[in-house]
């Protein structure tokens, strides 16, 4: 069971390390990168590329969008 998790991890870092990769390369490398989601603290420690953790930016931006509309 550890091995497999060990490899869910370690392989979502790689996968999230490599389209950042491909992201940076096709939209400039001056690119931040934002991990959210409550998973991000399970790989962030094996992302290399991604600049900033914060796991509450999408129910932010949820919160401002409600109150401009409203």
């Amino acid at each position: 069971k550890q091995s497999m998790l060990s490899g869910v991890i370690y392989g979502m870092s790689c996968l999230a390390d490599d389209l950042i990769l491909r992201l940076k390369l096709k939209l400039g490398a001056s690119v931040k990168v934002i991990g959210t989601g409550g998973d991000m603290v399970l790989i962030r420690p094996y992302c290399r590329r991604v600049d900033i953790h914060d796991k509450d930016i999408t129910l932010r931006g949820i919160c401002l969008l409600s109150q401009y509309i409203s």
